[in-house]
């Protein structure tokens, strides 16, 4: 499900949060179930390697790592992709009587 994926602290909360990109088959399942379906597979995965209080509270679906150019990933990179995007512009792709792409 994941092509990429960075796990820290959460600025706010004391917990584990992990900054996630999907993968083809990620975005399948995420179109198909939901953030709620994906999240839950992936901590079915996490359980079987990890005590309980090791886990990921927080998942945060990105296109991509906010990564510097020195390669690293900031604490205000994580705190700003935190924040709810602003302007989302929606382009179409496809509309059917049944479905529309965007």
């Amino acid at each position: 499900f994941l092509k990429e994926c960075f796990i820290s602290l959460h600025p706010k909360h004391d917990r584990f949060l992990a900054l996630i990109v999907l993968s083809d088959e990620g975005i399948s399942a995420f179109r198909k179930k939901g953030k709620s379906g994906v999240v839950a597979r992936l901590r079915e995965h996490l359980k079987l390697k990890f005590q309980q209080v090791f886990m990921v509270r927080y998942f945060k679906i990105l296109e991509e790592l906010p990564i510097n150019a020195q390669g690293k990933i900031t604490k205000d990179a994580i705190a700003n992709s935190l924040k709810p995007k602003k302007n989302i512009e929606w382009k179409s792709i496809s509309k059917s009587e049944n479905e529309a792409l965007f």
